[in-house]
């Protein structure tokens, strides 16, 4: 809801309550409103909240609160601010290295003017996991100024990049394999544990690579950061070492 300068906002109205507006002896209700913008001479302006079994009168009075029986609502003045509108996500998630495309805000001032020139703060990082905040200031042409704040999170939400070392496939006798595994780097270039599975030609897990047999070795690493795990796969393809 925007207001204009004079108006009065008053929000966090009781959920049971209807309002009544009383206009030129002319009486609406206005259903599940948990928020209304008062106009025009504010000092005089009554309303009505009806609950289940009461009906209370309440005249406003300009900058005070509100009391409805024993409860409380608070009224706002009016400001002559800018509003600002942030656009895109907030917070906004980034991956980790990738360039950052701020989506930018839009602005107006209290009389609906967009206003297109503002200033922008940023200390966002982009090759550094963690939080960040991009701060607009706005200005408009009477000088009235409103600042807004996105909450920028830089994050690595891959896996880790395995390197196979040797031969991939590789083919010959069991008595010359050697596996020589793998490495893995996170995009910190943080080592990362590696697991080693290996599987026979029917895909059941061994612990060696000692009889003729097409075998696969996998690779597995789970990024410690993210949470996401990689894995790559050598192949080895035994003889028979009598034929």
């Amino acid at each position: 809801m925007r207001l204009r300068s004079g108006e009065l906002l008053v929000s966090n109205i009781d959920t049971d309550c209807k309002i009544v507006e009383i206009d030129d002896g002319v009486t609406g209700i206005i259903e599940h409103c948990t928020e209304l913008a008062i106009y025009n001479d504010l000092g005089s302006v009554e309303m009505k909240f009806i609950d289940a079994t009461n009906e209370i009168s309440i005249y406003f009075r300009y900058g005070n609160c509100i009391v409805i029986k024993d409860k409380r609502i608070s009224a706002t003045n009016a400001s002559d601010a800018p509003t600002i509108t942030i656009l895109g996500d907030n917070p906004y998630y980034n991956e980790y290295g990738h360039v950052f495309s701020d989506p930018g805000i839009s602005a107006y001032d209290k009389d609906g003017v967009v206003i297109t020139a503002w200033e922008v703060y940023s200390n966002v990082n982009i090759i550094d996991i963690g939080d960040y905040t991009v701060t607009y200031n706005v200005t408009d042409s009477a000088g009235e100024s409103s600042t807004a704040v996105r909450t920028v999170t830089v994050r690595d939400t891959t896996g880790p990049e395995i390197i196979i070392i040797g031969d991939n496939p590789y083919m010959g006798t069991a008595s010359a394999f050697t596996d020589q595994g793998a490495t893995a780097f996170d995009k910190l270039g943080r080592t990362q544990t590696v697991v080693t599975s290996i599987y026979d030609g029917s895909n059941s897990s061994v612990s060696t690579i000692d009889t003729a047999d097409n075998y696969t070795i996998v690779y597995s690493s789970t990024d410690s950061n993210s949470g996401v795990t990689s894995t790559v796969t050598r192949y080895v393809y035994i003889f028979d070492s009598r034929y």
